[in-house]
């Protein structure tokens, strides 16, 4: 080019692929060159399509004191937005269904009325299902609607005992009984109450409901159900197995036989010389040389608020007043997930695959047989082993789902980083007893008070709570 050469200011307009967005960008005139006119920039722009979104300050800016080089956003569309999730509002008061213990006025806790119990009938709507709302339309720069989007949509979380309506909109009870909340499912359970101790008079109790024990559990029976669990008494050196939650008004005293196992939480009084463990939280107000564990929170509150003696483990956290005894009795507290839980998920994993291997196995001998019948192969012989594969074959595919299940929520435990998880003293944690938060370790050598303990970095660390 001739350096005499004189060139006129240039100005391009960039559209984004999905029309969202537009940059304007000057070319500097060069020699005796001219600068764009207002009209001839307008009359660029409006080629382009802009229609909605123009930033009418950045307009101005570029029509006045412009700069070469410099790239302008020069109009902006509007997303669509996405409405709100869908969800579920169930009719009864779902706080019941923790068997949280209330901390009262005078520093006590109630653990006989905790009013829990909530009765439906058949036909009754125990939860309601709010589709999810279309949120706002967005556009484009050359004024094209962008219609909003769908929230997310839920399910209602229906479980036994339970039917949903023929909209879709409504969770029903199907039976009489009692409405329990447990790992996400509405359930309405069967209800059976023992009036009397569970013992040689009642002989073990296996139900497929909740169950309400009147009087104790004494040492070497057991009760198993799918729903609830409520103990009125003491539970002795037995057993107790809960598809939901467990509440023992007035507490186990274990002999170092009791085991009590839930799929919800456990609320108790006092738990002494006890195998416990929950899929939820712990609450008690004294856990005293026990062996307790919860995928949740354990919670140690009313006025003794005493953990003691024994190994304790809370995935999520434990909150206590006391914690060890001035003796320096020794007390192991574990905070997070650990080797238990990789053992166990590294267990499933196996049991899993090897499951899938045979059903997958099963699969394939039945894809030949069929391949067989279908080139004409008499198959009268083969019918014995045909339905006894395939019979094997269904039981090989829910084995397999049930242990995915579980596989699934060991490796959410084994795998989340649960550092943010802490221990809360209010009162005072004895020397002697042994902390793990994650994995760092630390043995208390002086008596700590009102303080929290947790994880960071590596490194256990002790602050005022």
């Amino acid at each position: 080019m001739d350096a005499t050469t004189s060139v006129n200011e240039k100005i391009t307009v960039e559209i984004t692929p999905d029309k969202m967005y537009a940059y304007v960008i000057f070319d500097a005139p060069v020699q005796e060159g001219r600068r764009l006119t207002h009209q001839e920039i307008i009359k660029e722009i409006e080629r382009h399509n802009i229609k909605k979104g123009l930033n009418k300050k950045t307009l101005a800016t570029i029509l006045q004191d412009r700069q070469a080089g410099h790239r302008y956003l020069l109009a902006s569309g509007l997303e669509a937005k996405v409405g709100e999730a869908g969800k579920v509002v169930p009719t009864f008061d779902i706080s019941k269904q923790s068997f949280k213990p209330i901390l009262q006025n005078d520093g006590t806790v109630d653990y006989k009325n905790l009013d829990n119990v909530t009765l439906t009938k058949a036909g009754e709507v125990i939860a309601e299902l709010i589709p999810p709302s279309v949120g706002d339309d967005g556009y484009n720069i050359p004024g094209d609607v962008l219609p909003g989007k769908e929230g997310k949509a839920v399910l209602l979380p229906k479980g036994k005992g339970t039917r949903v309506s023929e909209d879709g909109m409504q969770l029903i009870a199907e039976t009489n009984g009692r409405i329990i909340y447990v790992d996400g499912k509405i359930t309405v359970s069967d209800l059976y109450e023992v009036s009397e101790d569970v013992g040689p008079g009642t002989g073990n109790i296996n139900f497929n409901g909740s169950v309400v024990v009147r009087g104790n559990i004494v040492t070497g029976f057991s009760v198993k159900a799918t729903g609830n669990v409520e103990v009125f008494g003491v539970v002795e050196g037995a057993e107790v197995f809960s598809g939901g939650n467990i509440l023992i008004s007035k507490g186990v005293a274990g002999l170092d036989k009791a085991f009590l196992q839930a799929s919800g939480n456990i609320t108790c009084k006092i738990i002494q010389n006890a195998t416990v463990e929950a899929r939820g939280d712990i609450f008690a107000e004294a856990i005293m040389h026990s062996k307790a564990k919860a995928q949740g929170r354990i919670e140690i509150s009313g006025k003794k608020g005493l953990l003691v003696g024994g190994r304790t483990h809370a995935v999520s956290g434990i909150k206590a007043k006391t914690i060890g005894s001035y003796m320096g009795t020794k007390t192991d507290v574990h905070i997070g997930g650990d080797t238990d839980y990789l053992a166990e998920y590294n267990l499933k994993l196996s049991e899993y695959t090897k499951t899938k291997t045979l059903y997958e196995e099963n699969l394939q001998y039945l894809d030949a047989m069929l391949k067989q019948k279908e080139a004409g192969v008499n198959m009268a012989g083969m019918r014995n082993s045909l339905l006894n594969t395939i019979n094997t074959t269904k039981t090989l595919k829910s084995k397999m789902e049930e242990l995915k299940a579980e596989v699934d929520e060991l490796a959410e435990v084994a795998e989340t980083d649960r550092s943010t998880a802490n221990l809360v003293v209010e009162n005072v944690i004895y020397h002697g007893v042994h902390v793990r938060i994650g994995g760092a370790k630390i043995e208390i050598d002086r008596d700590e008070y009102k303080c929290k303990l947790r994880n960071s970095e590596g490194v256990i660390t002790i602050s005022p709570d």
